[in-house]
């Protein structure tokens, strides 16, 4: 019995315990940089939580694939998975592990009273949103902390409606979709620490199937929460692939409506001195491996230019990402590839340059 992710065996033998084999991707991801993380601050005793732990895969794969944390506190409301997590506790042979059978909140509670955590992951089923203010609180000054939203279909502006009431920001279809979940995400935790006086600094950003993953370092600043919130702005777009940071009535390539997507944080998603330590440990995901290093190369813009739809607008082939930043570097563009979609293309060139690529 039992199921092998990586190096840890875990036990999802009750329907009750949830378990997707699809999301090992998202966490390798997450055991590479809890890693770096672990490296860059130089400790080797560091304490993780876990309010959402399900199989316990993660915490387990962290102690036995990742180093610099020794204790381990894992819980989730289901009997059935803290029976779980205690069996594959037991059977990979690991030490250091605390498993609770509460409600989130009463544990994150919990958490402040055992003492704030270096490391918080927390991974519920839907939106992380109304998790936000309790989970930050619990994680020390410097720690870092991982949320995860899965209401795409919000964050994804298929339902606008609900993305304002519960995100408290507007927009419509773009074509730099994943990026715009990123942000929205993002926004969100900036302004509820913000709102407790807490700075929580985007360090990196992925989107994977129905994942949208955000991490953060928690900082007790209320002067940098307040340089964040400073970074929020809006996106303005239109259908034929235009995308700006500049206010405008209608597209000034098309003269079609411009879709405004905000107020989101439009400032660095991505920390390049955690990612420099990601990537020396992802030499066995490629995958992993890809992502870390094109997020390196990433320009600081809140959208990009997917090539793909370009291409259907121009009825040419997608050409390569990697070949049209080099030709818009060469015409002297800020430009780079972008880990959100392999086919897109962060450029300060304005779209109509961006299309006159496909001809060269």
């Amino acid at each position: 019995m039992g199921t092998v992710e990586g190096d840890t065996r875990i036990y999802p033998d009750s329907e009750n315990v949830f378990y997707n084999p699809r999301g090992k991707f998202v966490r390798d991801v997450f055991v590479i940089l809890f890693t770096a993380y672990a490296e860059r601050i130089g400790k080797n005793d560091l304490k993780f939580a876990e309010p959402f732990s399900a199989t316990g895969i993660k915490g387990m794969r962290l102690a036995k694939e990742g180093h610099g944390f020794s204790n381990f506190i894992l819980n989730d409301i289901d009997s059935s998975a803290v029976k779980s997590i205690l069996r594959g506790v037991e059977e990979n042979n690991l030490g250091g592990f605390e498993v609770y059978n509460l409600d989130v909140f009463s544990f994150l509670d919990k958490l402040k009273t055992l003492g704030r955590v270096d490391a918080l992951d927390v991974d519920p089923f839907g939106s992380a949103a109304p998790y936000i203010q309790p989970s930050l609180r619990s994680v020390k000054d410097g720690g870092i902390v991982a949320f995860t939203f899965t209401d795409t279909p919000v964050l994804g502006t298929v339902h606008n409606d609900a993305m304002v009431k519960r995100y408290h920001i507007k927009s419509n279809k773009v074509y730099f979709l994943k990026e715009l979940q990123a942000r929205i995400a993002a926004s969100f935790v900036i302004s509820e620490g913000s709102a407790i006086n807490l700075a929580a600094v985007p360090v990196f950003a992925h989107v994977f199937e129905h994942y949208v993953r955000v991490y953060f370092q928690v900082r007790a600043s209320p002067s940098l929460s307040l340089e964040l919130m400073e970074q929020f702005g809006f996106v303005y777009s239109s259908e034929c692939g235009y995308a700006s940071l500049e206010n405008t009535a209608v597209c000034p390539y098309c003269g079609g409506h411009i879709s405004t997507s905000g107020p989101v944080y439009t400032g660095n998603l991505f920390s390049k001195e955690l990612i420099q330590a990601a990537l020396k440990n992802s030499a066995m995901c490629k995958p992993c491996n890809k992502l870390f290093q094109t997020a390196l190369q990433e320009i600081v813009l809140p959208y990009y230019y997917e090539l793909s739809s370009l291409a259907k607008v121009l009825k040419k082939q997608v050409p390569s990402a990697l070949k049209i930043v080099d030709i818009l570097k060469g015409f002297g563009y800020e430009s780079s590839p972008t880990s959100f979609s392999y086919s897109g293309v962060k450029s300060r060139a304005p779209v109509s340059v961006v299309k006159s690529t496909f001809y060269l």
